[in-house]
């Protein structure tokens, strides 16, 4: 899903779903691809920081935007070790579940339903488009 998907798509010669960053079209994650919880911390650097500033640059680089979107992560916690920590070990052991409302497919019909469903501020946990 997310990026992965977008780009894909967009590799597969359809019609963009979302605007390309020349025309303000923006891409906001506060999440990874996958949801990782373990690691040394080389990979959680790659995770958290390389792999969304490397997206961050290439979706702006002259040639791309006029072709995908512009790329933002941000992380919705305090950037402390303890509430990274105490919240990875929540994940880890089940004691945290995500609320999801959806998925709605990656298609113009199904984001369409997706931002209908931002829009009218009655979504149940995050809103996700696979």
């Amino acid at each position: 899903g997310g990026w992965p998907a977008l780009l894909k798509h967009r590799s597969s010669r359809n019609k963009m779903i979302v605007k390309p960053a020349s025309r303000g079209g923006r891409f906001i994650t506060i999440t990874v691809d996958t949801p990782e919880f373990e690691g040394n911390f080389f990979s959680m650097l790659a995770i958290f920081l390389f792999k969304p500033l490397g997206r961050k640059i290439w979706s702006r680089l002259p040639f791309q935007r006029t072709s995908v979107p512009a790329f933002t992560h941000t992380m919705a916690l305090p950037e402390t070790r303890e509430i990274m920590t105490k919240t990875m070990r929540l994940a880890k052991e089940g004691e945290v579940e995500a609320v999801v409302d959806g998925p709605y497919p990656m298609t113009t019909e199904g984001v369409q339903k997706a931002f209908h469903k931002l829009k009218s501020r009655h979504a149940n946990g995050k809103v996700v488009i696979k």
